[in-house]
């Protein structure tokens, strides 16, 4: 990528100017990526073919290599292991239909509906005690505090700056090195992008849509294979859409922080907290035990599917008794409502599905 070219190209971007509507916003998101994806075209090397010795990877990888026998063999092993695997050997088996009683299939729609189950289950829950309208109240400051809807390109370029530059993008295919690239113009886009979303309470469509990349879990045996356990998804997202979840995350953990809604104990997801931290406090506490002659145990508890069954209706009443402005809540309800996912696997892809 030729920064130079993304610079001068990027001073073109200009911001919304307000939108009244979430389809008026929708409609700038359009254009935006419109106009990025075609900086990204003009300013990128499209990659040439293999032509061995003129490849970066032959000079740094086989030169060293030929001068070590065990860089040499290790090459040899990587080549032999995994340089060479057919076709066939990358696609999925069968997979076991659910119940008892379950066949074998190996029809990619069946597969589809069968990896869904697992990644994306329906969980039962009880929620006769959530009056249906708490989420429609019509100040949107509405709380026991207040968070601040605006947001300016610093937001931006913090939110930026802390993400991996070319981790695989989304279904734009814009990752975050190239958004970083694109400078100012582009920071001062987004923070009104993302105001606009928290104003309208709306998340934008082209930012609910997500990748799912199958990826098959290391180590099981030719049985194990046959089970959607065996498998387990990443989801690649938009850069501009992590933008604004992160920004919101920001507002919310601040908040969280400064109003005390976190056990005292909780390490994960806190700055100045860390795993060292933890250890830290198992320590301590087993010390404080034995300094009384009792008996120190530890319990570790790893709940399997949390994240995939969450009750996002759950999540949102908790949230709003915990006091969490009204303006927050609704903008949970939006990104978690019509979302799409994309299944790929084998090669192949599913139209998307909410």
């Amino acid at each position: 990528m030729d920064k130079t070219t993304v610079q001068v190209k990027g001073l073109k971007i200009a911001p919304p100017g307000g939108a009244g509507s979430i389809e008026e916003l929708e409609e700038y998101i359009n254009k935006l990526l419109e106009q990025l994806q075609g900086i990204a075209d003009t300013s990128t090397k499209k990659k040439g073919p293999n032509s061995g010795f003129e490849q970066k990877w032959w000079n740094e990888d086989v030169g060293p290599a030929s001068k070590d026998n065990k860089k040499l063999w290790d090459l040899e092993r990587a080549a032999r292991l995994r340089g060479f695997k057919s076709r066939e050997a990358e696609t999925l088996p069968p997979l076991r239909k659910p119940g008892s009683m379950g066949g074998l299939t190996s029809k990619f729609d069946e597969q589809v509906d069968i990896l869904s189950g697992k990644f994306f289950p329906s969980p039962i829950a009880d929620l006769s005690d959530i009056p249906e309208d708490f989420d429609t109240g019509l100040d949107p400051f509405e709380g026991k505090f207040v968070i601040s809807r605006k947001v300016d390109k610093t937001d931006i370029k913090a939110v930026l700056d802390l993400m991996k530059p070319w981790k695989a993008p989304g279904w734009d295919f814009l990752p975050a090195g190239f958004l970083k690239a694109c400078g100012k113009p582009l920071r001062v886009a987004l923070a009104e992008v993302v105001e606009c979303s928290f104003v309208l309470d709306e998340r934008p469509k082209q930012f609910k849509m997500a990748s799912i990349m199958v990826l098959l879990k290391a180590g099981k045996t030719p049985e194990e294979k046959a089970l959607p356990g065996a498998y387990r998804s990443i989801a690649l997202l938009s850069c501009m859409g992590k933008v604004i979840e992160k920004v919101i995350s920001n507002h919310m953990m601040e908040a969280a922080e400064t109003h005390g809604l976190l056990p005292k104990g909780q390490i994960g997801n806190r700055k100045g907290r860390s795993t060292e931290h933890a250890i830290r406090m198992v320590v301590k506490a087993v010390h404080t035990g034995w300094s009384y002659s009792a008996v120190a145990t530890l319990m570790q508890l790893d709940i399997m599917g949390a994240f995939n069954a969450v009750v996002f209706t759950r999540l949102r009443h908790i949230l709003w008794k915990k006091g969490y402005p009204m303006w927050i809540i609704r903008c949970m309800k939006s990104y978690t409502n019509g979302r799409l996912t994309k299944l790929f696997f084998d090669g192949k892809s599913q139209q998307p599905e909410s």
